[in-house]
């Protein structure tokens, strides 16, 4: 289930949670002071230790996003 992350406009606050990919979007009351004067962060997803893919797949030494030995040259970092 992923993780969003939302940012309370009334007190500051940053909180997650936690929802189906599936669930409507909808706004979501701070725990803090339980304001609905909230926005849904853009987040950068879930970041994967340098010579692991996400997924398994990738047999090279780099991200795993191809077949490369290193991200140098993959080109893709």
């Amino acid at each position: 289930m992923p993780t969003y992350e939302y940012l309370c406009k009334a007190c500051g606050d940053d909180f997650e949670v936690r929802r189906s990919i599936t669930a409507k979007a909808r706004t979501e009351a701070c725990p803090h002071c339980r304001s609905r004067k909230t926005s849904q962060k853009l987040s950068g997803g879930r970041r994967v230790p340098r010579g692991r893919s996400s997924n398994g797949a990738g047999s090279g030494g780099g991200c795993g996003g191809c077949s490369k030995s290193s991200c140098a040259g993959c080109g893709r970092h």
